[in-house]
């Protein structure tokens, strides 16, 4: 039996489609969308339009609340004249 058994190539195929979907996993398409392009034309494409997609966006920091508007202090009741 050689190393190349009707059995390991296909394997080999869907280990190179998940390691296409993993490179891809926060690019535009995500895990799903790499995994089903490169197990549906081939691993070999999949990497190919990895490479092309778009990059992963840069998550900015939140930005700081505003401070809040100084409020003016509460009016005095009127006090009685006696």
């Amino acid at each position: 039996m050689s190393a190349l058994s009707p059995h390991v190539l296909p394997i080999l195929y869907v280990l190179g489609s998940l390691l296409v979907a993993v490179l891809g996993r926060h690019r535009k398409w995500g895990f799903w969308g790499y995994f089903w392009a490169s197990l549906l034309m081939s691993p070999v494409l999949g990497a190919l339009f990895v490479l092309a997609g778009d990059p992963p966006q840069r998550r900015r920091a939140p930005a700081p609340a505003p401070a809040p508007a100084p409020s003016a202090p509460p009016a005095k009741p009127p006090s009685a004249a006696s």
